[in-house]
């Protein structure tokens, strides 16, 4: 009766059992929480890592080497406490898509056979720019873009005038009048306080945003020095060789592709009219420039499609830089679309205000001129315009877009 009694009321060591067993759930549970906090944290320093490194990779020159260096070097300094893959990197048009994966190894966890937690992570950056409607390509001129006379001036409507030139005067105003613009920016520096704002200096260099164009079909002839002095002449695509001579009269431009070929295209006189809807002029050979002096009324726009869609004015980059292209304008001057020397100078004066009629006129060379006593107003609203292709476009810091 003893031995029964005492079985009876001595359950403690059941008790102690059946607690231990059930208070494992509640330790696995605990751990696999603490496990969690670690692998969320590691997620966390992860995305700030791939943040970064979107950030440096859209900040980057587009070219896929140096895009994937800046990024792999952003990346390794700010995942040196743990160890992840160097991401993977996609580029699409105008922003950089970084993607990364990392291991969190579990603790309590691996009572249930997780031995660790995957991480994967995200962020897509893109470049802040803004529209470049005067650039000068020339890296080591002083004055690559220079403006002086009496009273020639510059209004730069919502869009930025560049220097690609790294001169400590790369950029200058030696005139009397003020010139504005949303920014000026010399890759070197700048000479002259006529500015509105003053220039930045040492921003990065603009890329030429017109490098690899088409060249035309330039064999043969279609028409061979051809000279109007008057009357209304209709005129259409084709190579002209020597060139083409307006000095009185009217000229009339069907759409389409003109070449000049060793000559240059000259609209001389106040007495000159010149018409183009759609038209873009392409200068082929060391003599072949562009002269639009005298007063003449000139009134071209770009095409809209096409391999020089948005272009009115196209130098052959295989031209020699000896010739000087010429626009003298006034308040009747309206070209809607861009003009492009890249090895040449283009020397633009006038009277009145040139360029108020345009809603897209942006100019890119050599160097650029600015003289006389005009104010040159230059817009960038290609939309406006009907153009799609953006023109030059000057950096100016990247975000995250998600």
């Amino acid at each position: 009766m003893n031995l029964l009694r005492r079985f009876g009321v001595n359950d403690g060591g059941n008790v102690t059992i059946i607690a231990a067993i059930s208070i494992v759930p509640v330790l696995l549970a605990a751990g696999s929480a603490i496990d969690y906090i670690g692998a969320n944290r590691l997620e966390t320093s992860l995305q700030s890592a791939v943040d970064a490194a979107a950030l440096a990779a859209a900040a980057s020159p587009s070219d896929e080497t140096s895009i994937k260096s800046a990024l792999a070097a952003t990346f390794l300094h700010n995942t040196a406490e743990f160890e992840a893959t160097i991401p993977d990197v996609t580029v699409a048009e105008d922003r950089v898509t970084v993607s990364a994966t990392a291991t969190f190894p579990t603790s309590f966890m691996k009572l249930a056979g997780l031995e660790s937690i995957p991480v994967n992570v995200t962020a897509t950056a893109t470049a802040i720019t803004k529209p470049v409607c005067l650039l000068a390509l020339n890296k080591t001129a002083p004055g690559a873009i220079n403006l002086y006379g009496s009273t020639a001036s510059i209004t730069a409507q919502d869009c930025v005038v560049h220097s690609n030139s790294a001169s400590a005067t790369g950029l200058a105003n030696t005139s009397g009048a003020m010139s504005t613009a949303d920014v000026f920016c010399s890759t070197g520096g700048y000479a002259g306080t006529k500015f509105d704002p003053l220039p930045k200096t040492n921003c990065r260099a603009v890329k030429d945003p017109y490098a690899g164009l088409p060249v035309p079909d330039v064999s043969g002839c279609d028409f061979t020095n051809v000279g109007i002095s008057a009357g209304t002449v209709n005129l259409y695509p084709g190579v002209y060789c020597g060139g083409l001579s307006i000095s009185g009269g009217t000229a009339n431009f069907a759409p389409g592709l003109y070449v000049m070929k060793d000559g240059s295209f000259k609209g001389s006189s106040s007495t000159t009219n010149i018409y183009g809807s759609e038209v873009t002029f392409y200068f082929y050979g060391d003599k072949s420039n562009l002269e639009i002096t005298g007063g003449a009324v000139t009134d071209l726009s770009a095409p809209k499609t096409g391999p020089y869609a948005g272009l009115v004015f196209v130098q052959y980059p295989g031209n020699g830089g000896g010739s000087l292209n010429k626009i003298t304008g006034h308040s009747d001057t309206k070209i809607i679309g861009a003009g492009y020397f890249p090895t040449q100078k283009l020397s633009i004066g006038g009277s009145g205000n040139f360029g108020v009629k345009s809603p897209y006129m942006s100019f890119v060379a050599d160097e650029l001129q600015f003289h006389g006593n005009g104010k040159i107003t230059l817009s960038f609203d290609a939309a406006a315009a009907g153009f799609t292709n953006p023109g030059p476009r000057e950096y100016w810091g990247t975000r995250l877009v998600k």
